[in-house]
């Protein structure tokens, strides 16, 4: 038909005088895209039409946020959520340079999953409309009452007859669009549950959850493959029983097969413990903001879900604004950046570039089981990707399927490390009016 033939015959662009990252090294080399996919230039049929100069920026895979609550004003789990607001949010987003998030809804009653889960159904992103909405992450409500953070106790369940529970909750339709859900495996009925959920293919993530090693383990031999915000909302490791930590050096033959979210914002975990994640189990680490509504805007009060959240400002420049349930000390999500996030690691790990990057990039997307689709550069790989400052790895573009969904027009007349988006909430694109 017409129609394969001009998808073949789509017009081709260069992106060069960039440094990539590709199969985990920094190279000097071009980007060939067609049709939104990166193409190898040897099986070119034509010449590009469309060059772009890349001014020896680095040239990284798109960000995958696989835990995000919300972010300019805009919170998933409300029932006041339009499609505007998840509008604005796709597009706000790509100032980050994220290209794909997994919308994330916590603990709720059924009615809110029915509301807002069409709204955040699974789209794949474009230069137009923003990010890639990858399907839900489903953070409760089936998870331990003694660990239940900033979730609201009241609408906590227990899997008590498996599936059926969860189908009764979240509904079918629902369910079915749904890529991860955390809950806690000590809860009964959790591990049938499991079972069933690994047979659908939807990721099971350890997390809110008060359940020793062993009970840990046995949840990874039942399928679970994720633990969601490492060290937050589980139990203290403690050297006679290590909790869900214990994890990290679990034998190796568990340990290669589960993934772990971790805040590194620099408030969630003390970066000795992030350190010690990486060191112990770096393959498995992914980079999550866990954010809540006011990323990207300025403290003050916000709501999120059915409570209200206090955000202070940061005591230094340098550090992100801390999130607490009002009235009390409870973390309620986070305000920092995925780059943010990202620098923090750099720092605290003292890894290098490369492998930070891959714990937003190709982590994600393996631990969710999109990869090679996307989180990596090479051929036949959707053309999501960003371009960074190569020293202070601010975001200067972001592109999703090839073509341009965000840049940075501001000329700053300070250096472009103050310029953070934390500090300077309206960065995103012009065209969108501040919440």
């Amino acid at each position: 038909s017409t129609w394969a033939h001009e998808r073949i015959d789509g017009p081709i662009t260069q992106v060069t005088n960039v440094q990539l990252l590709r199969d985990h090294r920094i190279i000097h080399e071009d980007l060939f895209i067609q049709n939104g996919k990166i193409i190898n230039p040897r099986e070119m049929l034509s010449t590009p039409q469309r060059v772009i100069n890349g001014h020896n920026l680095l040239l990284s895979p798109g960000f995958i946020d696989i835990q995000i609550n919300g972010a300019f004003g805009v919170d998933f789990s409300s029932s006041k959520l339009t499609q505007e607001d998840v509008s604005m949010l796709r597009q706000s987003l790509c100032s980050h340079g994220c290209t794909s998030i997994c919308p994330t809804i916590v603990t709720s009653p059924p009615t809110l999953y029915e509301k807002v889960a069409p709204l955040l159904a699974p789209v794949e992103g474009n230069a137009t409309d923003g990010v890639t909405l990858l399907g839900y992450h489903l953070e409760g409500p089936f998870i331990s009452k003694q660990k239940k953070g900033a979730h609201k106790e009241s609408y906590i369940l227990n899997p008590e007859n498996g599936i059926e529970t969860l189908i009764q909750t979240y509904g079918s339709q629902t369910l079915e669009r749904t890529r991860i859900i955390t809950l806690a495996p000590e809860l009964p009925g959790a591990l049938e549950a499991i079972n069933e959920l690994n047979k659908r293919d939807i990721k099971v993530s350890l997390g809110h959850s008060a359940a020793d090693l062993s009970q840990s383990e046995i949840a990874i031999d039942h399928g679970a493959s994720m633990v969601t915000h490492m060290f937050n909302a589980m139990n203290p490791f403690f050297h006679r029983d290590p909790g869900l930590i214990g994890l990290l050096a679990t034998s190796d033959e568990r340990r290669n097969k589960f993934y772990y979210g971790i805040i590194v914002d620099g408030i969630h975990c003390n970066p000795a413990a992030v350190k010690l994640a990486h060191d112990a189990h770096y393959d498995g680490c992914v980079l999550v903001t866990d954010a809540m509504p006011a990323m990207g805007l300025s403290a003050g009060t916000y709501q999120l879900g059915d409570m209200w959240v206090t955000v202070q400002p940061p005591d230094t420049p340098n550090q992100c604004g801390k999130a607490t349930l009002q009235g009390t000390d409870t973390l309620a999500g986070a305000v920092a950046t995925i780059i943010q996030c990202v620098r923090n690691f750099k720092e605290y790990t003292q890894c290098g570039l490369v492998e930070a990057l891959d714990a937003v990039t190709s982590h994600p997307a393996k631990a969710i089981g999109i990869y090679p689709r996307k989180g990596t550069l090479q051929y036949g790989s959707d053309a999501d990707f960003v371009l960074l400052d190569p020293n202070t790895l601010e975001p200067q573009s972001t592109y999703i399927a090839g073509e341009m969904a965000w840049t940075y027009t501001e000329t700053p007349s300070t250096p472009l490390t103050a310029l953070d988006p934390k500090i300077h909430p309206d960065r995103h694109r012009a065209s969108i009016s501040n919440p």
